[in-house]
C-alpha cells in the first residue's frame, strides 16, 4: 500500500506540472511565467539629457542640443562665430560630456559656470556649457 500512495503522489505532481501546457494556458506554460526574468527596464538616460534645449552665447553664438531619446546620441547646432549660420555636428554622450569632432578634432561639451566661459556677459552665469574653456561656453538664461 506504501508504494501505491506513493505512486499516486508522483502522477499528481506530474498531473500539476503538466496542466500549464494546454491549449488555454499562457505561452503554454504556467510555470514559465513565474520563472521568466522581469522584462528589462529601459536604461537610464545620461546626465546629458538635461542640456536639450538652446543655451546662450554672447551677441547672438547659441549652442543646440537637440535628439536627446535616451540613447546618448545628440544633434548639435553650434554658431561659435558671427560669421556663421550654425554648423551642425553628431554628438554622443560620454560620461557627464558630450563628444563631438569640429575641424578634424574631437571637442568635448562639459557643464561649468559662466566664469569659466571666458565672457564678461555670461561671467554671473551659474549654468552653462563649456567647450573651449576660456573661450567658448553657453548659459541657459
Amino acid at each position: 500500500m506504501r508504494g501505491g500512495r506513493t505512486m499516486m503522489g508522483l502522477a499528481g505532481a506530474l498531473a500539476v506540472a503538466a496542466c500549464g501546457q494546454g491549449a488555454g494556458a499562457p505561452n503554454g506554460n504556467i510555470l514559465s511565467n513565474s520563472l521568466t526574468p522581469p522584462a528589462e527596464q529601459p536604461a537610464t538616460p545620461p546626465p546629458t539629457d538635461a542640456w536639450l534645449g538652446r543655451w546662450a552665447g554672447p551677441e547672438g553664438l547659441f549652442l543646440d542640443v537637440a535628439a536627446g531619446d535616451g540613447s546618448g546620441r545628440y544633434a548639435l547646432t553650434i554658431k561659435a562665430d558671427l560669421d556663421s549660420a550654425g554648423d551642425k555636428f553628431s554628438g554622443r554622450a560620454e560620461g557627464a560630456t558630450i563628444r563631438f569632432t569640429r575641424g578634424g578634432t574631437e571637442q568635448t561639451i562639459r557643464a561649468g559656470t559662466g566664469a569659466e566661459t571666458g565672457f564678461k556677459w555670461l561671467a554671473t552665469k551659474k549654468d552653462c556649457l563649456i567647450v573651449v574653456p576660456g573661450q567658448e561656453g553657453y548659459c541657459r538664461d
